[in-house]
């Protein structure tokens, strides 16, 4: 897990921060290699993840003794003895070098220029409702997707109109629209909070929050925005879980959900489930909150992360055949599902995210993997059971 963060990297940000900041960084440095997901906690940490944890700080530090005085385990470090022989002048200046006061973190990533944000936060400071901030959200992805078919179309609602018959591409069309809206909005909200403009970030992302996402990767964008806003320190370690791609780039998708014969999958509420609702195992349909039922059209994939981790993306619909305003909630309080006898009937569909999370390679609590269900032809399959993701978590092993 060191390694993956660099030698230089380790020194400065392990070797000059607080003790109560140090404290929290194996939690954190798990999430880097063997993935966050909603029911990890921030503060618990196997003894054996642990371990492995400060045998790689012993090994750095002796890979940087001979760059840097650094403490080795079990060792004290002490202070070099002061010059004597300097001249009054040059112990009592108070002038820091250059190279103290302006050497940037290693770590640092400079977001460039987005278009259309501001004209985002505008659109968010005039929205009336619901559907407002969906379209506005919606439209601002749109602009940025590098694909014709991750780009929605949609009406002055922020809806799609489609069929039953229709829905399985438009389902795909949304599940890549969901990916770029995932990775523009994290960029969106970092730069915000780099430039100072804290206030106008977090009200983007309550916007976003309850229009955009639900349950499951409601809970994880929240926890990791406030993360990014509150600890400086480890702001590179969050911008990595998000860094899906550049915003030039596409989504690095390694696999897909598939429904039977050719029609969309479903999340399927399952009350007999006892797991963590927020858990690889649980049941999203009761995750944070949320009291979703039905079988409900999803799209669910798996994407390779900037920094080769593999992070699945579900999202599913709210439907109403009737009017806008029957779309027109904040989807995390209440559903819509309305269900079509007839299959070129028009219906009105308006996405929302309901899980993002890392698939975990396999390791002391999981060894295998995640559990996490995914869905061939209709029927679930474990993450560790596909062997695309099986592929990427043996190129992770070999990093």
């Amino acid at each position: 897990m060191i390694w993956a963060i660099g030698l230089e990297s380790l020194r400065s940000f392990y070797n000059k921060i607080s003790d109560d900041v140090r404290e929290r960084i194996p939690s954190v440095m798990v999430r880097n290699r063997e993935q966050f997901n909603p029911s990890d906690s921030k503060t618990s940490l196997s003894t054996t993840t642990k371990e492995k944890f400060l045998k790689g700080i012993a090994t750095a530090a002796a890979l940087l003794a001979s760059v840097a005085p650094l403490s080795a385990c079990g060792e004290s470090y002490s202070e070099p003895t002061p010059d004597t022989t300097s001249t009054s002048q040059e112990t009592q200046d108070p002038t820091p070098s250059v190279e103290e006061t302006s050497s940037p973190s290693p770590e640092a990533r400079e977001i460039p220029e987005i278009e259309g944000l501001d004209n985002l936060l505008d659109s968010l400071d005039n929205a009336k409702d619901t559907n407002d901030k969906r379209a506005a959200f919606i439209n601002y992805t749109n602009m940025h997707a590098n694909s014709e078919s991750a780009k929605l179309d949609i009406d002055e609602f922020g809806q799609i109109i489609t069929t039953d018959e229709e829905l399985p591409g438009v389902m795909k069309n949304i599940g890549e629209h969901s990916a770029y809206s995932i990775n523009l909005m994290a960029k969106s909200y970092f730069k915000l909070v780099d430039e100072g403009r804290v206030e106008e970030a977090d009200k983007m992302r309550d916007a976003y929050l309850s229009s955009m996402a639900i349950g499951s990767a409601q809970k994880v964008i929240y926890d990791f925005f406030e993360e990014y806003k509150e600890y400086p320190e480890e702001r590179y370690l969050d911008y990595n879980v998000f860094d899906l791609f550049p915003l030039d780039g596409q989504p690095n998708k390694i696999f897909e959900s598939t429904g039977k014969d050719g029609n969309y999958p479903k999340l399927v509420r399952n009350n007999a489930n006892n797991a963590d609702p927020c858990s690889d195992e649980g049941d999203l349909t009761r995750c944070n909150g949320l009291n979703y039922g039905g079988w409900i059209p999803k799209y669910q994939a798996a994407y390779l992360t900037g920094d080769g981790g593999v992070e699945e993306i579900m999202t599913i619909v709210n439907t109403d055949r009737v009017s806008a305003e029957g779309l027109n909630f904040d989807p995390s309080k209440k559903q819509s599902l309305d269900v079509v006898t007839d299959r070129t009937a028009k219906v009105r569909v308006a996405p929302v995210i309901i899980d993002f999370r890392g698939i975990s390679v396999p390791h002391n609590y999981q060894k295998q993997g995640s559990p996490m269900l995914f869905t061939i032809n209709g029927e679930d399959v474990p993450a560790y059971e596909i062997p695309e993701i099986q592929n990427a978590w043996d190129n992770i092993k070999k990093d």
